[in-house]
């Protein structure tokens, strides 16, 4: 169950506050770790754009598993990123994204357990 605060995102295992960034007073992004994973997301006030994210992890290659808001619905989207590569995500005007990144090596295709 994930729920909206006025802080940022709590789910029954983390409260994701801890990394709520704010840009342009508009625009929130957060992130948050539980173990080996990574949670995050962003909502955005305004037009469509590519939102651009570090990808603050840690070394090594990482699986990263986003679900977006798409012209005709949600849009759900995997890549392996380095850590400190930039995620980019298409936004559609007033839209978001959550997300999850976890350690990839061969044969690993999903961070979701």
């Amino acid at each position: 169950m994930i729920e909206p605060s006025p802080a940022g995102i709590v789910t029954q295992q983390a409260d994701l506050s801890q990394g709520l960034r704010y840009r342009h007073r508009k625009d929130r992004i957060v992130e948050g770790r539980s173990g080996n994973r990574w949670f995050l997301g962003g909502v955005y006030a305004g037009a469509a754009h590519a939102a651009t994210v570090p990808l603050t992890v840690g070394r090594g290659q990482w699986l990263v598993q986003t679900i977006r808001d798409g012209a005709e619905g949600l849009v759900q989207e995997s890549q392996v990123l380095r850590g400190g590569d930039d995620l980019s995500v298409d936004v559609v005007a007033d839209g978001g994204f959550a997300g999850i990144a976890c350690p990839w090596h061969q044969g690993v295709t999903t961070c979701y357990r």
